[in-house]
């Protein structure tokens, strides 16, 4: 394999691995916020707001980055050195993170629990 590949291999990985971390913080502090909404205007039906195009870029940030994730797994499953192994179960662990994310976020965004401005 050229170097060239296996650089722009490895920034793919990176890229796929960094979406995954920040989209799982991001969701993390919004379902924070929800609960203590939720907890402190329970009377007042609490709930957060989000953007709708702040959700769109979300999608469409998420969607990307774990297609490259998913791409790129099936590129570096025909390769059979360790660092094929390696990078190919990031991917995979990082779009099937993401995606997982895109799934729970949706269940909380048609909950009565969010609503939009």
């Amino acid at each position: 394999m050229s170097k060239a590949n296996f650089i722009l291999r490895l920034i793919g990985v990176i890229i796929v691995a960094f979406a995954a971390t920040a989209q799982w913080v991001v969701l993390v502090e919004r379902t924070w916020a929800l609960i203590w909404d939720w907890y402190k205007f329970n009377e007042f039906s609490g709930h957060i707001t989000v953007g709708k195009e702040t959700q769109i870029m979300f999608y469409l940030a998420s969607f990307l980055a774990a297609s490259i994730g998913i791409v790129l797994s099936r590129f570096n499953a025909n390769r059979k050195d360790m660092k094929a192994g390696i990078s190919e179960r990031l991917c995979r662990l990082g779009a099937a993170s993401l995606l997982l994310g895109i799934v729970y976020w949706t269940a909380i965004l048609v909950s009565p629990l969010a609503s939009f401005r």
